[in-house]
């Protein structure tokens, strides 16, 4: 355990999930990704072309991934053999 007290509250707070979606659009070198709920967010990265699927952990890119273009149970088999592959 760490000594530091910044360190001990860094602990503490829980890391960044991994999380996916569809780039919608490139900007330089940051996407502008969709959630399967519907939000946007901008993700460090140009690399995964627009309309693939991407796997990414906060604002980090992690792999391409490919999806299916609606939310349903095909999707969600499609995102756990993405995490599966990045966590084995």
């Amino acid at each position: 355990m760490a000594t530091n007290l910044w360190s001990q509250f860094k602990e503490l707070l829980p890391s960044d999930a991994l999380q996916i979606g569809t780039v919608r659009e490139i900007d330089g070198d940051r996407s502008r990704i969709e959630l399967p709920d519907g939000a946007f967010l901008w993700v460090a990265g140009s690399t995964v072309p627009v309309g693939s699927g991407a796997i990414f952990k906060g604002e980090r890119w992690l792999r391409r991934c490919r999806l299916p273009q609606k939310y349903n149970y095909q999707y969600i088999k499609a995102w756990e053999r993405c995490i599966a592959f990045i966590e084995s």
